[in-house]
């Protein structure tokens, strides 16, 4: 167990360093070496029983134990409990004891790594109940506390004994007036004991022989006892004492020789005393001291050679003082010094003495912050080379000298915020290659010089917040390692700087960036695209008023951008899905962590906002919710009126819209992105006549809806007019209309209100436009006549039912609760029924005959259309499809062997595949081995609807292929019928090498050609159309009809058989006859070097 404690208490003071523990002391309830200061546990049954305590007996023990059991092993130290206790574990796992079941809690619990027992004692505790303890067999445990006990009659070693207490190296007693009953016979006997903590125990006069067996003593706490005296011989019982705490005691005094016998102190505190003039001779015998707290003390000055005999002091703290000077010479006797503390000094310290702390060799730390310094000495660190720290905040500096950091190479961290700083001479920070921290935050710097940190590469932390900045040259140019940089409440705009770069720009390093409450109007593309680690950008209170996708594009992926409280009335995120996917974004990416902050900027929510809402609503591109994520939070619109405080989240996209400047007197007019439309808005505009223009339609509307409503007009406008003809909705209620015509009506209308106006008749032109194009009317509260005049509107009106808004309330002049909808034809005109009835009998005997002849035809159809063939009568109702249905196939390929790969490889597949496949006739695959080739020819050409040329050189220089093509063209001929298609593959040559029925018939028809971009379009559209389903359509009986017609009436010119084509033409070689050439003048000609004539 020695070997732990000494491990244990080791680790404690190597992990709080002399500097930390100095800073740290000057605080009255400093705990750093009283462990036991912990609350113990109270279950809920104390709570509950709290209000027993009256009727409990006042010579009840009533004790709190905490025990903390710690050794290497990690098991629970074994422990019993007394029969008139009640024992357990807490919720935080720790064991306790409750004596007796009544009274309060024992709690024995387990807390590395250190091992204590603590008792607790309440106000009924006597000093007899102390014999209860020996109910407890506890064991080994390192620290036992009594906190709030009485003095026992007995020694503390009878206690631990009864107990069974062994190995115990610390003893804390704490929180209990004594009123100077504490005697050296109450800690006789504890010379194991090496850490002894007296806190708050109420006494002033101490004996002196107190300590008198307890030589293995080390460190010694007496804080918080007020008035405390300490006899001139008080310490000599104690050699081996290694940190004495006296904190917070009212010592006035300290008697020359008090310490004299403690050759081995390391540490003294003395913070929160009377101590007003110390003496060299005060701190005699502490040659071996390190650390020296003499804060709060109320101190005026020192000597010079106060500190002369501490040569191994390392921590000096002297904070929260009156100091007014000091001498230069203070610290010329202690070489090791390495933190220096001074900071909430209560007087002005208006200078420093030249060279206070110069060469001090082992100097690190200097904290001097908020001590009202106005003044540095040029040479106050000139020397001290192993500088790491210095922190001069919240003094009255206004000045610094340009080498005050002369030799400080090393230095880590400067911070010189909250001064009056104005200016940095050039030069001040050259010698801080290392520094990693600077800061310069609440000063008066108006401009800083392109040079002032450029030996400062290593810088990763700049502070420049709350100064008057409004230039900073290239002042950042050589910070490549700048990680966090503050520049918030300046005066920036970067308006000095390259139009897309910041001053940041070498800066790639950025991980946080704050320019809140500037001047600063745009997102530079250095803290978008080279930033890569940039993970905050603090925008907030500038000048931004709108923003575009290209803001949000960074390349860090995880970052935050906040643009609260700017001037930002417009976001436009147009285009933005094209633009992420030009940069080469895709949805299979993962989410980015960006994050734009907008809340509380004036938006102006219109058109300039609708691809913005569009946004919100998540109706755009998912890429763009994966790319940045824009947080609105309870962003208001602030304009229009119309959307004026209302939340963002709650506008809809299809109803923003921007006014349009150019409009018709007396009207306003807008255009809503939505569906494009310009709104035309003359509503109670006192108008008598409708606007004689409406705006022209262009790129941003295509489309107008024009509001007349609560005017005195008589009229609508005429279509005629200027920009009338794109209108597709017209409110015209509530004017004095008394008629509606055709002209009146654009073509385009969806949308007619016509309510409440004087309408009584509405004529049928009117209501056959309404019934094919309009799907909203309002015709309710006019002045209806229900006569014969209206006949066509009650009709219309009883058929178009569902496209009449508050058809209920449409009714007849006069008449109350008559409607329309309950009328019929003989109520609104009686002596038109016989004329319905006979026109109805006529249709039906009509249609009686014409189903007997329909029926006819069905059954004789073949018999009549070969009888109308052969007399050449109604030649258009035979259709081709109808002669050609017993055809095997759709084309018969006619090419030269030297062309087949061409053909199988090529054409074969292209025309049996896709779609709309043909069922094509081929040598090698369906003529019959052995048969004569002229015979398989012909049946060929016979039993295919066409016959299609490869006219290529090959085919040229090939007797069956001419062969094929005259059979096929004598069968042409022969039909009055287009059978042949000619595809020309590769250069043929002049025309006039042909054979000559070749020539002729290339002369006299069109051809699609092998190359020609359309032209699997064209040789599909050339080969036979074939029909599914016979019920066809009118569109199809129109195709139909025209090919019935090239049935009848071959073509003399180009064929309609084949589209165009690039045409090859000598229109000289027709019969030799040039009038009949002027066939062909739809055509353009020229004439080449080879006699080739061709169109242009």
């Amino acid at each position: 167990m020695e070997h732990s404690f000494k491990s244990v208490r080791h680790e404690k003071e190597q992990s709080n360093s002399l500097f930390r523990f100095a800073y740290t002391s000057r605080f009255k309830e400093n705990n750093l070496y009283n462990d036991t200061d912990k609350t113990p546990y109270v279950s809920s049954k104390k709570s509950s029983n709290s209000s027993d305590a009256d009727r409990m007996s006042t010579t009840m023990l009533s004790v709190a134990l905490i025990l903390l059991v710690v050794t290497c092993a990690p098991t629970l130290a074994q422990w019993s409990c007394p029969e008139n206790c009640t024992c357990g574990r807490s919720p935080k796992g720790e064991d306790y004891a409750q004596c007796p079941s009544s009274g309060d809690v024992f709690v024995i619990s387990s807390f590395l790594p250190r091992n204590f027992l603590v008792l607790s004692c309440t106000k009924w505790m006597g000093k007899y109940d102390f014999g209860l303890l020996k109910e407890f067999n506890i064991g080994q445990v390192q620290s036992v506390g009594f906190r709030n006990c009485p003095l026992p009659d007995k020694p503390y070693l009878n206690l631990l004994n009864s107990m069974n207490v062994t190995n115990a190296v610390k003893l804390s007693i704490q929180y209990y007036n004594f009123s100077n009953t504490l005697e050296q016979r109450h800690l006789s006997g504890l010379t194991h004991i090496k850490r002894l903590f007296l806190n708050a125990i109420g006494f002033a006069n101490v004996p002196e022989d107190l300590l008198k067996d307890m030589a293995n003593l080390v460190t010694l706490d007496l804080r918080n006892n007020e008035g405390l005296t300490l006899p001139p011989k008080f310490f000599n019982y104690v050699p081996k004492l290694e940190t004495l705490e006296l904190g917070n005691n009212q010592i006035s005094d300290l008697r020359p020789g008090l310490f004299q016998d403690l050759s081995r102190l390391k540490m003294l505190n003395l913070w929160s005393n009377r101590l007003l003039n110390l003496t060299r001779d005060s701190f005699s015998g502490l040659s071996t001291l390190e650390s020296l707290d003499l804060s709060i003390n109320g101190m005026l000055k020192l000597q010079e050679d106060t500190f002369q005999d501490l040569g191994k002091l390392k921590l000096v703290s002297l904070n929260a003082n009156n100091f007014k000077e000091l001498p230069g010479t203070l610290f010329r006797g202690n070489p090791m010094l390495e933190s220096f503390h001074l900071h909430e000094n209560r007087q002005i310290l208006k200078m420093f003495p030249a060279g206070l702390l110069a060469n001090l060799t082992s100097l690190q730390g200097v904290y001097m912050h908020r001590s009202s310094i106005e003044i540095l000495p040029e040479d106050l660190f000139w020397g001290s080379t192993e500088l790491i720290n210095i922190t001069l905040y919240g003094n009255k500096l206004t000045e610094l000298p340009a080498r005050l950091f002369r030799d400080a190479t090393k230095l880590l961290e400067l911070d010189l915020s909250s001064n009056k700083i104005q200016d940095l001479p050039d030069g001040v920070f050259s010698s801080l290659y290392k520094l990693r921290v600077l800061r310069l935050g609440k000063n008066r710097l108006t401009t800083l010089n392109q040079y002032l940190f450029a030996s400062l590469v290593k810088l990763e932390t700049l502070d420049l917040e709350h100064n008057a900045l409004s230039t900073t040259a290239r002042a950042f140019e050589r910070l490549v390692n700048l990680q966090e940089a503050s520049l918030s409440h300046n005066k920036l705009s970067f308006s000095d700087s390259m139009a897309l770069f910041s001053p940041f720009r070498n800066c790639v390093k950025m991980r946080n960036l704050r320019l809140a409450n500037n001047s600063i109007q745009s997102i530079f593309s250095d803290w978008s695209l080279t930033m890569s680690e940039l993970k905050l950008l603090d925008l907030r209170y500038n000048n931004f008023s709108f923003l575009m996708v290209d803001d949000f594009r960074f390349t860090s992926e995880h970052i935050t951008l906040d643009l609260r409280h700017n001037n930002i009335r417009n976001i436009n995120l147009y285009g933005a899905d094209q633009l992420i996917r030009a940069w080469g974004y895709n949805s299979n990416e993962p989410a980015r962590d960006v994050k734009i902050l907008i809340e509380d900027n004036p938006m102006q929510c219109d058109c300039n906002a609708y691809f913005f809402a569009r946004y919100l609503e998540y109706k755009v591109d998912p890429m763009l919710h994966i790319m940045f994520n824009i947080v609105p939070d309870n962003l208001i619109c602030a304009s229009p009126p119309d959307f004026a405080g209302i939340p963002v989240t709650r506008i809809k996209s299809e109803k923003l819209s921007c006014e349009v400047n150019s409009c018709p007197e007396r009207c306003s007019c807008h255009m809503r992105p939505h569906d494009k439309a310009l709104l035309v808005d003359c509503t109670n505009r006192g108008l008598t006549e409708p606007p004689r223009w409406l705006p022209p339609t262009n790129k941003l509307f295509n489309h107008t809806e024009l509001w007349l409503v609560g005017n005195g007009l008589i009229n609508l406008p005429d279509v005629s007019w200027p920009g009338y003809a794109n209108v597709t909705l017209v409110d015209a209620s509530y004017n004095n209309l008394g008629s509606v015509n055709i002209s009146q009506l654009p073509p385009g209308l969806k949308t007619l209100k016509l309510n409440h106006n004087n309408l009584t008749h509405m004529n049928t032109p009117v209501l056959e436009f309404l019934t094919n194009r309009t799907t909203n009317i309002s015709l309710h509260g006019n002045p209806w006549s229900c006569d014969c005049q209206n006949r066509d509107m009650l009709a219309f009106l009883q058929a178009q039912f569902k496209q009449i808004n508050q058809l209920g309330n449409v009714t007849c002049n006069g008449v109350e609760n008559h409607t329309f909808t309950e009328l019929k034809a003989d109520d609104i005109c009686p002596g038109h029924s016989g004329l319905i009835v006979a026109t109805s009998t006529t249709l039906a005997v009509a249609g009686i005959l014409l189903g007997t002849l329909a029926a006819l035809y069905y059954r004789y159809n073949r018999e009549v259309k070969v009888w109308l063939y052969a007399k050449n009568i109604f030649l258009w109702f035979v259709t081709e499809e109808e002669l050609d249905k017993d055809k095997l196939y759709d084309a018969f390929i006619s090419y030269s062997h030297k062309d087949e790969d061409f053909v199988v490889n090529e054409l074969v597949p292209g025309l049996e595949n896709g779609p709309a496949p043909f069922k094509l006739c081929l040598h090698f695959r369906d003529w019959v081995a052995g048969e004569f080739i002229p015979t398989q020819i012909a049946r060929s050409v016979d039993d295919s609807r066409r016959t299609l040329v490869v006219l290529s050189p090959n085919f040229l220089e090939s007797v069956w292929g001419r062969m094929e093509f005259r059979t096929a063209h004598k069968q042409a001929l022969s039909e009055g019928r287009a059978r042949v298609i000619l595809l020309v593959y590769g250069d043929v040559g002049p025309i006039d090498s042909l054979d000559p029925e070749l020539k002729a018939y290339l002369s006299m028809n069109t051809y699609v050609k092998w190359g020609d971009p359309w032209f699997w379009d064209k040789l599909r559209y050339a080969l036979p159309h074939r029909f599914k389903d016979h019920k066809i359509s009118g569109n199809t009986n129109k195709g139909v009809l025209n090919d019935k017609m090239e049935l009848v009436y071959p073509s003399n010119g180009l064929s309609a058989t084949t589209p165009p084509a690039e045409i090859i033409i000598n229109p000289m070689l027709i019969i030799g006859d040039k009038e009949k050439a002027k066939l062909n003048d739809h055509i353009n000609f020229k004439r080449d070097t080879n006699d080739y004539i061709k169109s242009v």
